[in-house]
């Protein structure tokens, strides 16, 4: 008796489709916020992923006189002139100490790009609808004018940065 190989794989085939009728359908849960994530003075925050040109080490900066106390100064990056502020001093709280895990975040919003100094960088964050979470649960602070959402995620509470609110209030217009 001669097996032939076609039939075995005919027969592989229908006995994995029959046995895949069996398993759930799951689908991945759907992704309702993608941002950066970053500490700022101990709090835990999010950037929308399109606002985001470019995570960079705390670059030369070329101070200039007479400007506010938040304003770094101004950077050049590949030919560009990028204003860098302080953001946590922009916004209210303390001035930053800056380390080896301080970075700059590039933020685009309409026409304007600048510079902003956060504590630390953590890559991209995913927060899925059942994360949301009330903001009004979170505490009211310096930063809080400037939040449009919050995620609880691992245990841990992610706000969301409002580059809107950031313009709006000045930050990334008055420099």
């Amino acid at each position: 008796m001669t097996i032939d190989p076609f039939s075995i794989l005919l027969n592989s085939e229908r006995e994995a489709r029959r046995s895949a009728l069996s398993y759930p359908v799951t689908r991945p849960p759907e992704v309702l916020f993608t941002g950066i994530g970053f500490s700022l003075r101990g709090y835990l925050l999010a950037v929308s992923i399109d606002t985001v040109c470019e995570v960079m080490p705390y670059p030369r900066i070329t101070p200039i006189p007479g400007i506010k106390d938040w304003v770094c100064g101004i950077a050049a990056i590949r030919g560009q002139v990028l204003p860098v502020v302080e953001l946590a001093t922009a916004l209210g709280g303390c001035t930053n100490a800056f380390n080896e895990k301080s970075k700059v975040l590039s933020l685009k919003y309409r026409e304007t790009i600048i510079g902003v100094v956060v504590d630390e960088v953590f890559g991209s964050r995913r927060f899925l609808f059942g994360e949301k979470i009330d903001p009004g649960l979170t505490d009211k602070n310096w930063i809080s004018p400037y939040l449009e959402g919050a995620f609880l995620q691992k245990k841990q509470v992610w706000n969301i940065l409002s580059v809107a609110a950031l313009e709006k209030s000045g930050v990334l217009s008055s420099v």
